[in-house]
């Protein structure tokens, strides 16, 4: 694909010797840092013990963070970045990194606590607890294994069957075989440190009421068991490491109890097994049921792949009882199989019907006229069209860098491939998993015309 000359000289705005220079200077602090890190780890684990344990964590990191910069002045070396290049393009691996493998930093955290301290807990009832949370991090698998459980165990009982069940970072997903595959999934790309998925996803109303308690009340009684364990021969606060991981157990259970069964919903759209327990009274129960389906399987399959056709989405989203947005995210949905298919007309329509309501949330509206301008551009070829659908896009809310995919779309539609061409790419550079949901059939279609754009222009 082409970049434009400005793209490139945007990146490439170092000599020769500025680059092996920061190179030089990256390695340096790499090196330093990270090795410094190692040996205060280990002359702290092995040799003479500091007077103020604690206080290795921040160092650690401290370090750490200095050998990450290290290596960011390296890469800017090597590739030959500017430094606002390199800013923007480690400010989105940050923002990744904090979001998919945050929870594996704060296990990281309570290693360092429990190696610091040699696991003897501080005297102090406030240190101590602070501590107990750090170090009881470290079981972080096994407590969501737990919640897991207790929703995984009522399904199976019921006769449905294991698709997917997730306890971070150890997944099992059940394969087109039928066979069971278990794997590591480090980066928690969808923010999830548990999931458990059967089917069929509903057995009516009754049924699921007791799957979505379980979750909670496992955690619950886990967290109940490990404080009886605690306190059982013991006043007071533990002063040993074992109990101590075992309070920071108790409290991380507790939390995940209250936190699930206290009925809210996710910026993302994600909501809590208590939410989920209310809406089974709801007489749109169903439909409920199948958005939720969806918005699970989107993470893991493109629309073609999500066992529901476009026909049937309608047709749940129609049912009585649905409120305007549930109804507008289904045939939302229902618009991304028949792109998917390539049933443009269909698609076509049901974004139509999607954005018929106003009183929907900006959020569907927004998506809506994406998907519109991405039809319009790709499809039809209309380049006005899809310039007004991504502007009232744009005004529904941007800034995140979605809007992105749309953009290249309406460049190349307007004759820009160039440009196209490098608004994709950085589309690329920030997309999510959730991106990619039903977006494929329009990114797969981009990529081939600026392909064979370019061999046009070879030849």
């Amino acid at each position: 694909m082409t970049v434009p000359d400005g793209a490139v000289n945007a990146r490439h705005s170092h000599s020769l010797g500025s680059r092996i220079l920061l190179c030089l200077l990256g390695g340096i602090f790499a090196i330093c840092g990270l090795a410094a890190g190692g040996v205060l780890i280990v002359a702290t684990r092995f040799g003479t013990r500091t007077p103020y344990p604690l206080a290795l964590i921040p160092a650690v990191l401290l370090l750490a963070a200095i050998g990450g910069y290290g290596i960011w002045l390296v890469s800017r070396g090597v590739r030959g970045w500017s430094r606002q290049t390199a800013l923007d393009r480690a400010s989105f691996r940050f923002e990744r990194v904090s979001r998919e493998l945050s929870f594996g930093l704060w296990m990281v955290v309570g290693f360092l606590a429990w190696i610091a301290t040699d696991g003897r807990v501080p005297g102090s009832p406030g240190l101590l607890v602070l501590w107990s949370l750090a170090v009881g991090a470290i079981g972080t698998p096994l407590w969501v294994a737990f919640h897991e459980l207790g929703h995984l165990v009522p399904a199976l009982t019921q006769g449905r069957k294991l698709q997917a069940f997730r306890a971070w970072p150890i997944e099992i997903l059940r394969a087109d075989d039928g066979a069971l595959r278990v794997g590591l999934r480090v980066r928690n790309t969808d923010g999830l440190l548990g999931l458990t998925l059967v089917s069929p996803i509903s057995a009516g109303a009754e049924p699921d009421r007791l799957v979505f308690v379980g979750g909670p009340a496992a955690s619950g009684g886990v967290a109940v068991l490990l404080g009886l364990v605690v306190f059982a021969g013991h006043r007071g606060l533990p002063d040993a490491g074992r109990p101590a991981f075992l309070l920071g157990g108790a409290i991380i259970n507790a939390f995940l109890c209250v936190a699930n069964a206290t009925p809210w919903r996710s910026a993302n759209g994600w909501v809590t097994d208590g939410l989920r327990f209310l809406r089974t009274f709801r007489p749109a129960y169903h439909a409920l049921v199948v958005r939720d389906q969806v918005l699970l399987l989107q993470t893991r399959a493109r629309p073609r792949d999500w066992k529901l056709t476009s026909a049937e989405l309608e047709s749940v989203a129609t049912e009585s009882g649905a409120s305007a947005d549930e109804r507008a995210w289904l045939l939302l949905f229902a618009a991304s199989v028949a792109s998917d298919v390539a049933s443009w007309q269909d698609s076509k329509r049901l974004l139509q019907r999607s954005a018929s309501d106003p009183a929907v949330a900006k959020q569907v509206q927004r998506e809506v006229a994406l998907q519109r301008a991405l039809l319009a551009a790709l499809i039809e070829g209309d380049a006005v069209m899809a310039r007004a659908d991504l502007e009232h896009a744009r005004a529904l809310g941007t800034g995140d860098g979605y809007d992105d995919l749309a953009l290249a779309a309406v460049q190349l539609a307007e004759g820009m491939g160039a440009e196209a061409a490098a608004t994709l790419s950085r589309w690329k550079t920030r997309a999510s998993p959730l991106w990619n949901a039903g977006n494929q059939w329009a990114r797969e279609r981009l990529e081939a015309e600026l392909a064979e754009s370019d061999a046009r222009a070879t030849f």
